[in-house]
């Protein structure tokens, strides 16, 4: 299991942490009381020293840890709110009898049945790493799918209900020391957010990767409808109580009954095609119900541990910055560390990844964590960011995007240039529908785009070749001067990076014109009348090398994510003087905060 490993020298520069706290990394007791005012932690350690393992398809610890997997069993707990039954599983640490440890769960919609599986293959990743290092491993099928009664909520409130009980009941056992952590991908990436939503008081920390708060917000942003917004997603989630758990996998015929019989899904589903017509919220409440955030911010006191791909097209990144660091982190001043590396939907170790991008020190890192927020003990957590830049070098930092960030701004011009000077006269370029698919152009940020620009009706505007290396990171923003000639609009923005005939895409963004001032309201278009689409991309860290060209295109037509529900009219953009100005953060990086992943 452990046999090929790549050896990772400690790199310190002006160390803050305890460096006697790393010689007890493995604990030979399972649990300590959490302190009610823990030191962060942070450090200038950017890969924790040890010999890593690189042939497994996940990560694991240096160490094995000094425990044995004990005790397994699946049990049914009766939903508070209607006695559903609640399906959950649990993996513990073979300890002493009165030895109580930490709860790592994992909540999802996808474990099919847990009674009758091996619950210590149910999810390796997690069992094989944690339970030898003390903590005991819970599996939570959410309502509607696995054996657990009821049908889909698709992260409703009753699902969260369902959801903060099993972790009450974790939280409350004699073995349990009454710390829950969370984690996971995608969905089971949402689940940790449900629970910090309803402020249980036995969640000390989440790790949501590429997570969902906000279902709404993710389908729907700027009323420019993901392909799966018109009842794809909300269909797929009722189908998995009846169509993919069903008794052929194990659910009870009575639970699949439940499954089939689902007003609230069907409610979902009219959601869905309201908002994907409309780009607003429904009249019904179904989104509001769905929205996590105002609670997350109201009623959660843990840690977060924020792990996403910049790359991600499932779950965008701006689903979770720059809220987590604007108000979770700043304002509500909870404890939080971030990983943003270019990967895509996905955990950050998988051997699906290439280097330098896999980080196969993700379970140590995670140890470390969990060994301070749910054990109490004082670790070494390495940074608190931890982000990698579009040209796949890593860094670490103390926030992002970086403090010594300075605001650039640059002016598409009537010519086709991106200019730093605004003193060129003002004009209009336009934008139309096209029938070439190239006007559409591909959604992953580096693959084959330079056989798409220039692309028929779109602007296409650049910088001169760079003189020196341009570093941008966060959320840029164009605000782009627009008059339509229609009733409606659709524009999408793309960045690039152009050296010879490459392109490699840096970011994008997309809007609906109804919706051009933000917000969930749409606006009317009257065609003559000049706006503002106050347009941002997603969250991005990117490298224009030297001797490149920064390329902006807008286009009229969106991505393969994408599905513009306005009426195609051609778009009159204003260029030129101070109008349509691209704004984003550059900044430098020192070389001592730079470091290589421990696969490579």
């Amino acid at each position: 299991m452990r046999e090929a490993v790549v050896a990772v020298l400690l790199v310190t520069t002006g160390l803050t942490g305890c460096i006697g706290a790393m010689e007890d990394l493995s604990p030979t007791s399972a649990s300590d009381a959490v302190e009610d005012e823990p030191t962060t932690g942070f450090t200038d350690t950017h890969v924790f020293e040890g010999e890593y393992v690189t042939d497994e398809p996940y990560s694991l610890t240096l160490e094995e840890g000094p425990f044995e997997a004990g005790e397994t069993g699946a049990m049914y707990l009766e939903s508070q709110v209607d006695g559903k039954a609640i399906e959950i599983g649990v993996v513990k640490p073979d300890v002493a009898e009165d030895e109580q440890v930490p709860v790592v769960a994992f909540a999802s919609p996808y474990l099919n049945p847990i009674h009758g599986q091996d619950l210590l293959e149910l999810r390796p990743r997690l069992t094989e790493n944690f339970v030898h290092h003390g903590y005991a491993v819970a599996f939570v099928a959410v309502r509607g799918t696995g054996d657990s009664g009821g049908c889909s909520h698709l992260m409703g409130p009753v699902e969260r209900s369902d959801v903060s009980q099993a972790v009450t009941w974790l939280g409350e056992q004699d073995w349990s020391n009454g710390n829950v952590g969370m984690l996971g991908v995608s969905y089971d990436g949402s689940t940790p957010w449900e629970v910090a939503a309803e402020g249980n008081e036995h969640l000390a920390t989440i790790v949501p990767i590429s997570g969902v708060n906000d279902p709404f917000q993710l389908m729907y942003t700027n009323g420019s409808a993901e392909s799966r917004g018109a009842a794809v997603l909300n269909g797929a989630y009722y189908a998995y109580g009846f169509g993919i758990d069903n008794p052929t996998e194990g659910r009870s015929a009575e639970r699949t009954i439940d499954g089939a019989l689902c007003p609230e899904a069907k409610r979902g589903l009219a959601a869905s095609l309201h908002s994907t017509a409309t780009g607003e919220r429904d009249p019904t409440g179904y989104w509001a119900e769905r929205n996590m955030r105002p609670l997350v911010e109201e009623n959660y006191n843990g840690s977060i541990f924020l792990v996403h791909g910049l790359q991600d097209w499932n779950v965008d990144p701006g689903h979770a910055m720059p809220w987590v660091h604007d108000r979770l982190d700043h304002e509500q001043d909870l404890k939080v560390k971030y990983w943003l590396g270019q990967w895509f939907h996905a955990w950050p170790d998988g051997d699906y990844l290439d280097q330098p991008t896999r980080r196969v020190d993700f379970a140590e890192v995670l140890l470390h964590w969990f060994d301070s927020e749910l054990k109490g003990e004082d670790v070494d957590l390495g940074p608190k960011v931890q982000v990698q830049d579009s040209t796949g070098q890593w860094r670490s930092g103390d926030h992002w995007p970086p403090q010594n960030a300075t605001e650039r701004t640059l002016h598409p011009t009537a010519e086709g240039e991106l200019a730093e000077a605004n003193d060129t006269d003002e004009g209009t370029v336009t934008v139309g529908p096209s029938a070439s698919p190239a006007s559409n152009q591909p959604l992953a940020y580096q693959g084959d785009a330079a056989s798409q620009i220039p692309c028929e009706g779109c602007a296409e505007f650049r910088t001169g070749e760079l003189d020196e290396p341009v570093r941008f990171a966060g959320t840029p923003t164009f605000h782009a001067d627009v008059t339509p000639t229609g009733p409606g609009g659709y524009l999408s923005a793309f960045l690039y990076a152009q050296e010879g005939g490459e392109y490699t895409r840096l970011g994008w963004t997309s809007m609906d014109l109804r919706f051009h001032d933000g917000g969930d309201q749409a606006q009317p278009v009257v065609p003559g009348e000049r706006v503002t689409a106050k347009m941002q991309f997603e969250p991005l860290d990117a490298v224009v090398p030297e001797g490149a060209q920064l390329v902006l295109v807008v286009t009229e037509g969106g991505h393969a994510d994408r599905v513009s529900t306005s009426a195609p009219a051609p778009v009159q953009l204003h260029v030129g003087a101070d109008v349509s100005p691209l704004t984003m953060q550059t900044f430098t990086v020192s070389e001592e905060d730079t470091f290589a992943s421990p696969a490579e």
